[in-house]
């Protein structure tokens, strides 16, 4: 999530989620399937929509309209940017639905398409704090080898550079690094970091490989907790200043209890304060693939249903209590779960410096 939201604006929305029970309150976008790379490691939620129709703008926006308690919306695919529209379509939800936390997930391959959208929404929309997270997995010959794509690594270094020019003029811009933890790359992502830490991001944020057997995350977990602590104390300065760099050390945490031996349900909120809704307008609970048979709540795009609409109805009732009986290592739902959980909150005020000796605390 991005950072330096307005504070009134953010209250109001979180007293209607928290006091009215408003949702959602987290919306993923796939707004597309396209995807010009072939990762090995993608989400089946992607793969299973690569030739599925898309809504236009407008449908978009209908589909957000009467999200009044959204806090944080992320537009994802596929790649967006392979959307001749995503200026059209990011500003359609964003106008419809008045979020005030925006994030767009890429590859980073698009440079000057990237930037052009990307400085005319903050233009745009001044008020609203917008992340671009560029997903990176390692070094050069690594990242372009996971990815399918000859190129990949020096089309997204290029992005990097390209967009740091606007990070000093719109002040609510974050730029971060996204790599996906995995076999493939756990032996080299340390000394990449090592390099990562000398550009200009905000935050490398290491994400463990999820949807697949708990027997491969445990292969890579413990380069996960190492890695982790370090990131969290490389952080920006003026991302150290933020909730989200609490949040993030909390998700930490709560990624590693997932993986343990007998690990618990955590109370998931997915299907209700987080929604996802896939490039058809067909909205999910919930993207992990064990949830993909229950997760369907109904459709979005027409003049009939909205989110709000779909979410008072009995598939998503149902959904959510199969949910809150679930547990994985979903970095959104965590995240969900200490935002919208109360009682969750006095963890996010530990004192602020991560040292080795609080990595498990």
């Amino acid at each position: 999530m991005a950072w330096l939201v307005d504070a009134a604006q953010l209250t109001t929305r979180l007293g209607k989620a928290l006091v009215s029970g408003r949702v959602p309150n987290y919306v993923i976008a796939f707004v597309t399937g396209h995807c010009n790379m072939s990762c090995a490691f993608c989400c089946p939620a992607s793969r299973s929509i690569r030739d599925a129709d898309e809504l236009d703008p407008d449908q978009w926006g209908r589909a957000l309209s009467g999200c009044d308690a959204l806090v944080h919306l992320t537009v994802t695919g596929g790649e967006p940017f392979l959307r001749d529209d995503l200026l059209d379509v990011v500003s359609s939800m964003v106008g419809s639905s008045g979020v005030p936390r925006l994030s767009i997930n890429t590859n980073g391959y698009f440079t000057g398409r990237i930037f052009a959208t990307l400085e005319t929404l903050l233009r745009r929309f001044p008020g609203v704090d917008t992340c671009l997270a560029i997903s990176l997995d390692g070094p050069r010959a690594v990242h372009d080898a996971l990815r399918g794509m000859p190129g990949a690594f020096t089309r997204a270094r290029s992005t990097i550079d390209e967009v740091d020019r606007l990070r000093s003029r719109y002040p609510r811009l974050t730029v971060r690094l996204t790599s996906v933890l995995q076999p493939d790359n756990a032996d080299v992502l340390g000394p990449f970091l090592e390099e990562t830490a000398l550009w200009p991001v905000d935050f490398h944020e290491l994400a463990l490989i999820r949807d697949v057997p708990i027997e491969v995350q445990r292969q890579v977990v413990e380069a996960y907790r190492r890695l982790t602590a370090v990131q969290l104390r490389r952080a920006s300065r003026r991302y150290l200043q933020t909730m989200d760099w609490r949040l993030a050390r909390q998700l930490r945490q709560d990624v590693l209890d997932q993986t343990a031996e007998g690990a618990r349900p955590f109370g998931c909120l997915a299907g209700g304060r987080m929604i996802e809704v896939m490039a058809d307008g067909t909205v999910r609970g919930c993207e992990m693939e064990k949830m993909r048979p229950h997760s369907n709540l109904g459709r979005v795009g027409g003049d009939a249903h909205t989110i709000v609409d779909l979410l008072a109805g009995e598939p998503a009732r149902r959904f959510r209590r199969r949910a809150a009986s679930c547990h994985c290592t979903f970095e959104c739902a965590l995240t969900c779960k200490t935002v919208f959980t109360p009682r969750a909150w006095p963890r996010l005020w530990m004192p602020r410096r991560f040292g080795p000796e609080q990595e498990d605390r």
